[in-house]
């Protein structure tokens, strides 16, 4: 699959909200040194970051999808911004998120699926505490129930999520909360 950048237009086969020479310009403004690769290594990193977003993200982004035949999430329509502003396009956040969700995945920071324990493949939750004795030799896993995991779609614990605030804070002003409504008077 080629690289393809979403602009705006709602194309089918996009799968970047952010282009390579953005990526590249952000980071160099910012000294990253660590933003380097082939472009292909690049490129596939602002894709893991787009993927990573539109999982995360996509059920609770303001409006809603511009068209069903989409590849992204983004562009929206019914999305404004907290001054009232319509959020046409691709928004400059999710952008500036994109390219710091790809340094994490360029780096190997997991912006992917965790992976389960490999010798317990019926763990019914998180490990909430793990005992083991040398001699005589004892070991006891405790884990949590799915009833104690958390999330808004209840399919994924919200405390197995890892945090990147540089870019979890730029798309916070791109999603619902509980506290944000959009009144509208005909």
């Amino acid at each position: 699959m080629a690289f393809v950048v979403e602009v705006g237009a709602g194309a089918v086969d996009a799968n970047s909200y952010a282009s390579l020479a953005y990526a590249d310009a952000y980071h160099l403004d910012r000294g990253t040194i660590t933003w380097v690769g082939s472009i292909a290594l690049r490129q596939a990193a602002l894709v893991r970051a787009t993927d990573y977003i539109d999982k995360r993200f996509g059920q609770i982004f303001l409006g809603y999808r511009q068209s069903s035949s989409q590849g992204l999430e983004w562009p929206r329509l019914g999305a404004y911004d907290r001054d009232d502003l319509p959020l046409n396009g691709i928004p400059v956040n999710l952008q500036k998120a994109t390219v710091e969700y790809a340094l994490r995945a360029l780096s190997g920071d997991a912006l992917t699926d965790l992976a389960p324990d490999p010798e317990d493949s019926d763990a019914a939750g998180t490990v909430i505490s793990k005992k083991e004795r040398v001699g005589p030799i004892e070991e006891y896993t405790s884990y949590g129930t799915s009833s104690s995991r958390s999330g808004v779609s209840g399919l994924v614990s919200v405390a197995n999520i890892p945090e990147y605030p540089a870019a979890d804070l730029m798309l916070a002003k791109l999603t619902r909360s509980s506290n944000n409504r959009r009144i509208v008077r005909g």
